[in-house]
């Protein structure tokens, strides 16, 4: 089957899982993909290692997915990271993102256990021949312990349902061309780095700074794939320190503590995960200022009683099943 990618193109969010004494916020959750797609994101990624998807639950995975199908309405696209380092339960977890209304699968290289560049081959083959739900290929060698090489990718873009590759812009140019995913596939960044993608061709990318500041994330994009080259030197300074906060500690607890800065949500995360130090609180909150998106008193931010206001108004509970 051929699947339309128009999708695939601007800032897709890998968003947070919020929690609270130990369970999933729903509401603050659903206030979170609500306020995404008003700020003008093009599509939202749920259960990724942003969204602390190995820590969740299948009934979790499940109500994250159809809460967000639901709320999008097809005005953004759905996009489930579904790769493990089992091919039977990434298979088992790539069809039931399917059914609960996915656009998309984002699938890692099965990790820990390295396999050879001939097994990943045959993982994603057996995927994308059993579900009919296209796919990305997520190529993330720091988590997975191997890399997926350029000739493998080209092999795999010619299996039906993978539509294109998540790259990792840190990787020299010369060592994955441009023409990989540029004619056969959808070409995707990561912009926890912005400065590598600058000359490179991407359709899009999938980001964690749009958990916090998404419309400075969605200009920054345009800007790059217009060659807007002034409109990138006025957003970019604004960012540039929160980037650097954000790196000091792991993505999702930085990510929350910024989160509980301007949207008011809880800043807890599940173990192994550990909350921010006081000193990486403090240079985040710093560098929130500069982007204008945090108030000497943040318990009087209209966008942080909004989101208490949202998650007040009944318990959290997940969607029938």
């Amino acid at each position: 089957m051929i699947h339309k990618t128009d999708k695939l193109h601007g800032v897709m969010t890998a968003i947070v899982t919020p929690f609270r004494n130990g369970e999933i916020d729903y509401r603050a959750f659903d206030h979170l993909v609500t306020w995404q797609i008003e700020q003008g994101v093009s599509g939202i990624v749920l259960n990724s290692l942003i969204g602390e998807g190995p820590t969740l639950s299948a009934l979790e995975r499940r109500s994250l997915i159809s809460r967000t199908v639901h709320i999008s309405r097809g005005r953004v696209a759905i996009i489930v990271a579904t790769g493990t380092c089992s091919t039977e339960t990434t298979l088992r977890q790539t069809a039931e993102a399917r059914e609960l209304g996915a656009d998309f699968a984002l699938i890692v290289q099965p990790y820990y256990n390295r396999p050879t560049q001939k097994g990943i081959i045959h993982h994603f083959e057996q995927i994308a021949r059993s579900v009919d739900l296209p796919i990305i290929l997520d190529n993330d060698p720091q988590h997975a312990g191997v890399a997926i090489t350029p000739e493998t990718f080209r092999t795999l873009l010619e299996t039906p349902n993978i539509v294109g590759v998540l790259g990792n812009s840190n990787i020299p140019a010369r060592e994955y061309s441009d023409d990989v995913g540029a004619e056969t596939g959808v070409r995707l960044s990561r912009n926890e780095r912005l400065e590598p993608c600058l000359g490179q061709r991407f359709h899009g990318s999938i980001s964690a700074l749009a958990n916090i500041v998404p419309d400075l994330v969605v200009a920054l994009d345009r800007a790059i794939a217009s060659e807007d080259f002034s409109g990138v030197e006025h957003v970019y300074p604004k960012i540039k320190a929160l980037l650097a906060a954000l790196n000091d500690e792991s993505d999702p607890a930085a990510l929350k503590y910024a989160l509980s800065c301007v949207r008011g949500i809880c800043h807890e995360v599940r173990l192994p995960g550990t909350p921010v130090s006081p000193e990486t609180a403090k240079t985040i909150r710093r560098a929130l200022k500069k982007t204008r998106t945090c108030t000497r008193c943040p318990q009087r931010n209209a966008l942080i009683l909004e989101a208490q206001a949202a998650r007040n108004t009944s318990p959290s509970s997940p969607p029938p099943q």
